[in-house]
């Protein structure tokens, strides 16, 4: 398995998106934050994302979320780089 590296990036993202979903039910971003973090669990014993938008990054969507985890890959670490919400439209150029 591998070691689980959050980037600050990431880390301030979870916080921005839980508040806002906080905000209008507690119950609702306790669940998304164990679904983002049972995915990230998965992601450490077996990746199996998508390539992502930007070179050397893969992508996972969130099971019944809209969220989506970008990580990055090396032989021993998952580096979650950024949570991202799949409303949010990105450009290739633009996505962080």
């Amino acid at each position: 398995m591998r070691q689980v590296i959050w980037a600050e990036t990431a880390l301030n993202d979870i916080d921005r998106n839980l508040s806002f979903i906080s905000a209008e039910s507690k119950s609702a971003a306790i669940l998304v934050a164990e679904r983002i973090d049972e995915t990230v669990r998965m992601l450490a014993k077996r990746p199996i994302g998508r390539p992502g938008r930007m070179e050397g990054l893969y992508e996972k969507s969130v099971s019944k979320t809209s969220f989506i985890i970008a990580y990055k890959l090396s032989e021993t670490d998952i580096t979650i780089r950024r949570i991202i919400h799949s409303a949010q439209n990105w450009t290739e150029e633009e996505w962080p």
